[in-house]
């Protein structure tokens, strides 16, 4: 029978990279790595050509997730490398699961590149490796469900009893008697005091839930995290079911943190749990903040003032974009996108978008005239702002003084002989007229911050009647997210070089055979003329690697280039072919698509903002109806009225 550690060829060198895991906390802090990679550096010294390249370790990740950033850095050096294997103490380091650890180990192999494990005497290069291989996977998946439900079993027995199972407590609450056994949860006074004092502002005081962030952020007691409070963060702290008294263990819902359920709404994991938590609040302090909790102002709302034209962008489909966010900013997205047939409508940027209009408007407008248009009363604004500024102005001053009464002058009054008794008591209605007087600076400020600039646009927008018709003909938007090579030559300025011929390719071939080993070339199925030519006509004319099919493989193309421009190998060809000054700039794309604007003041005609203004008789009819289908007419006649007016000032293309 064959060894399936066997050398593919004896004596010959077998440049390798070592991989290590730990899952939990305790092992990191351990000698659980130390003891993996003391095994791959005795299988090193095994044989002197042995060689380890290079060792990744993930720390506290389990192997039952997919994504884990040591294995996945592995995985890209293997691709670039010389590395021929990859040596890990024993298979269960690379994965838990079958499916994921096994199509991870095939796609290794399409790139030469195979496994050693250890512990089992595995090299996958071997026909009776890779069998082993397959079965030291399953054994490792079906110890690891083994594993699973024991642990779920003790957390639900803990459950049970009225411990903490896993993962932080609520808010409110931390965990006494941490140990593997007995966790229970009590309260944490410093948060508890936060509740309690949210619970003040908003029941006793009367604050809007916003309002109450404020005071809480000003009163330095921020969030767990350190971060100041937000509504919508307030809001799920007190309308949280601790607050009743418990908390449920394994709980369905739509949220990122609920238990996944099977098709009949059953936990995949396990039953559902209640908990029973030591009491924050008294029942009747609970019931009064529970009624407080359906006034329209503490329910989570975006406001306009954040995306002013919200509601007013038409789309192709007939639909309108409505203001979100997402983790890299604001957008505007159509609300035809969602649905059982969503529509193909791109989203918006808002920041471009609210720019693009505030130019025209104010390119179409004087400042007197945009004011006439809006019919906007700016005296009386301007006078409420005055008077809140100075109800402002007068509470700063009226809590200074008290302030100063505490710190200066009751002293001196006790100091000549004041009754003790009559100087407390003057102290605690000074405490409780400054602490009045915040909680009416705090409500003011809000009224001034409604009043800001930035709800002016709103004011604008809606006074105006404004519309908003992108004109998506010939948009193109960038994909995916933003190319660092087209980054660079945009930060740079850069030009993109014209098709590098053949004439040219034997100086390219040199800067590439100079900066890359001979594997870099023997390897690849790729023309590599053919793509560096794919990759400077995408860079010129803006297309996306699917369409460079007829270089190549538009993904291997792709790779190629990211690892020309990480190595410097990209930034070398360029200062090569452009050292005589020829080249293009590179393709711009556009963050949003033509706009067209037509303002519909309180008096007079719509007029369709361009430099100077034309009034237009567009059938506004048809977007009164609020149908999509009239919307689309509407859109459409707008369309072809810019367009007609930019060939020809002399009239408008017929109304629909």
């Amino acid at each position: 029978m064959s060894n399936p550690m066997r050398d593919p060829v004896a004596g010959r060198p077998v440049p390798a990279l070592g991989y290590t895991r730990v899952s939990g906390r305790v092992q990191v802090s351990g000698h659980g790595l130390g003891i993996q990679e003391a095994k791959l550096r005795a299988w090193e010294a095994a044989a002197p050509h042995h060689t380890l390249l290079k060792v990744f370790s993930d720390r506290g990740v389990s192997g039952a997730t997919t994504r884990r950033p040591a294995l996945d850095a592995l995985k890209e050096y293997a691709r670039y490398t010389s590395a021929e294997r990859i040596v890990v103490s024993s298979v269960d380091r690379l994965g838990r699961t079958v499916g994921p650890t096994l199509d991870w180990a095939r796609r290794m192999q399409q790139i030469g590149v195979h496994v050693i494990a250890l512990d089992e005497g595995i090299d996958t290069e071997d026909p009776q490796g890779w069998a082993l291989f397959r079965q030291s996977v399953a054994a490792a998946e079906a110890e690891w469900r083994r594993i699973c439900e024991r642990t779920s079993s003790g957390r639900d027995q803990k459950a049970r009893e009225g411990g903490w199972p896993a993962g932080p407590p609520p808010y409110g609450y931390k965990i006494d008697k941490l140990g593997p056994k007995e966790s229970f949860l009590s309260i944490n006074e410093d948060e508890a005091r936060v509740i309690l004092k949210a619970v003040e502002l908003v029941v006793d005081h009367e604050l809007t839930y916003q309002a109450a962030a404020d005071e809480l952020n000003r009163l330095g007691l921020l969030t767990r995290s350190g971060r100041p409070w937000t509504l919508l963060n307030l809001h799920h702290r007190l309308t949280s079911e601790t607050l009743d008294g418990y908390a449920t263990y394994r709980k369905p819902g739509t949220g990122a943190k609920a238990t996944r359920v099977d098709a009949d709404g059953v936990p995949v994991l396990g039953p559902t749990i209640t908990i029973e938590v030591p009491a924050l609040l008294t029942p009747e302090r609970v019931a009064a903040l529970r009624g407080t909790q359906g006034r329209r102002s503490n329910q989570p709302r975006r406001s306009n003032q954040q995306y002013p034209p919200s509601g007013r962008i038409l789309s192709a489909c007939g639909r309108r974009y409505t203001g979100g966010g997402r983790p890299t900013g604001r957008l505007y997205r159509c609300q035809g996108t969602t649905g059982s047939e969503p529509c193909t409508c791109t989203y918006l940027e808002a920041d471009a978008v609210e720019n693009a209009v505030r130019e025209k408007l104010s390119t179409a407008f004087s400042a007197t005239a945009l004011q006439a248009l809006t019919c906007h009363d700016s005296t009386t604004a301007q006078r409420d702002r005055a008077q809140h500024e100075a109800r402002e102005q007068h509470l700063l001053d009226a809590i200074h003084h008290h302030e100063q009464l505490i710190e200066k002058s009751l002293p001196q009054y006790v100091a000549s002989g004041l009754d003790p008794v009559i100087a407390e008591a003057a102290l605690s209605g000074l405490k409780d007229e400054i602490d009045a007087r915040q909680h009416e600076l705090v409500e003011v400020r809000r009224q001034l911050e409604e009043q800001h600039p930035a709800g002016k646009t709103e004011e604008i927008f809606s006074a105006l009647r404004t519309w908003i018709i992108p004109d998506v003909h010939d948009f193109k938007k960038q994909p995916g997210s933003r190319c660092r090579v087209r980054t660079w030559h945009e930060a740079t300025g850069t030009p993109v070089p014209a098709t590098v011929d053949k004439a040219q390719w034997p100086e390219v071939l040199g800067i590439l055979r100079s900066r890359h080993g001979s594997r870099h070339f023997k390897q690849t199925r790729l023309d590599l003329r053919s793509a560096l030519n794919a990759m400077l006509h995408r860079l010129r004319h803006g297309s996306i690697w699917s369409e460079l099919g007829a270089w190549g493989d538009p993904e291997a193309i792709r790779q190629r280039q990211r690892t020309w421009f990480r190595e410097g190998t990209w930034q070398a060809l360029m200062a090569h072919l452009t050292s005589d000054g020829s080249g293009e700039a590179v393709f711009s794309f556009r963050t949003i698509p033509e706009l067209h604007v037509i303002c519909e003041p309180l008096a007079g005609l719509p007029v369709l903002l361009r430099d100077p203004p034309l009034e237009i008789s567009p059938p506004t009819t048809l977007l009164r109806s609020g149908t999509p289908a009239d919307a689309r007419a509407f859109h459409a006649w707008v369309l072809r009225a810019a367009r007609g007016l930019e060939t020809s000032q002399s009239g408008l293309p017929p109304a629909m």
